[in-house]
């Protein structure tokens, strides 16, 4: 019995670790900064919106990308491809599934936002984005839970309150939705550097027999 509990915490300890290396901060953050960076865009300058769109689906791209690459290039030849057990395997699952609805809740609101915002009394982007909070709150913890990413919690929460509090702010400076946005993003970048510095320094390289880096 004792061995099963070990494997088992040997395996949520192997699980927690791929989460060490910060780039799911550092990707999650530049996500949130990427959206405040269309806001900003859009209401600062003069960009048509096809240039700000194209604009914006580069970045993600790019940033995407960078996540994957890191992933390829840096986590896996430290901590090498580890095969997780049917259970961790199904939670993963449900991430997947989880981030798939989170999606079609979004394209809903996205779509439904012509006819929300025509509500006497109601501000534009009062609802959507509460809407959109919600979904944040709720996807980011059951992520959490699901895949024992405990910063998912306090993630979910920035992003939910990054629009808000933009708003709050631009009753005081035009750059109010640059400043939420980039102190929403910076409580999941700067932690996120920190690990993949720490993450560096701890794990070098694993290598084979024959010096070769491990996949």
């Amino acid at each position: 019995m004792s061995a099963i509990i070990s494997s088992k915490e040997l395996e949520r300890k192997a699980f927690r670790t791929t989460f060490q290396d910060g780039l799911w901060d550092i990707y999650l953050g530049m996500l949130l900064l990427i959206i405040g960076a269309g806001i900003s865009i859009a209401r600062m300058t003069s960009l048509p919106p096809t240039s700000t769109n194209i604009l914006l689906a580069v970045f993600a791209i790019t940033v995407m990308s960078g996540f994957f690459l890191g992933k390829k290039y840096i986590t896996v030849p430290r901590l090498g491809r580890v095969k997780f057990g049917p259970a961790r395997r199904t939670k993963q699952k449900k991430v997947t599934l989880l981030l798939s609805l989170s999606a079609m809740v979004g394209l809903a609101v996205l779509v439904s936002f012509g006819y929300i915002r025509r509500i006497e009394g109601v501000a534009p982007w009062v609802i959507p984005f509460v809407l959109f909070g919600i979904n944040s709150v709720v996807v980011f913890s059951l992520g959490a839970y699901y895949l024992d990413y405990t910063r998912a919690y306090l993630y979910g929460w920035c992003y939910a309150l990054a629009f808000p509090v933009g708003i709050f702010l631009q009753n005081h400076t035009d750059l109010g939705f640059l400043l939420s946005y980039l102190f929403f993003s910076a409580i999941m970048l700067v932690p996120g550097v920190v690990l993949l510095i720490r993450f560096l320094r701890d794990y070098p390289v694993a290598v084979n027999e024959s010096g070769e880096a491990l996949e």
